[in-house]
């Protein structure tokens, strides 16, 4: 997992780490985030990522289909 530690939230670090880290994504990714963060939810949202239903009712479920262009 990823996470941007408490004294750096809100300073840009979480767009900074999901570019690089889907610059050269060749498949979906899909991924579990804790259902009260709503920051990093709402930054997976930003990048594509769209919820999908979990067995877990604390946990959401997010995958961002692979859009490649290779």
């Amino acid at each position: 997992g990823i996470c941007v530690a408490d004294n750096y939230v809100g300073m840009g670090l979480g767009k900074v780490l999901m570019r690089e880290l889907l610059k050269n994504v060749e498949q979906n990714i899909v991924l579990t985030v804790d259902n009260n963060n709503i920051g990093a939810i709402s930054l997976y949202e930003k990048f594509g990522f769209v919820k999908k239903k979990h067995n877990n009712p604390n946990v959401i479920l997010m995958e961002k289909p692979c859009q490649s262009q290779k």
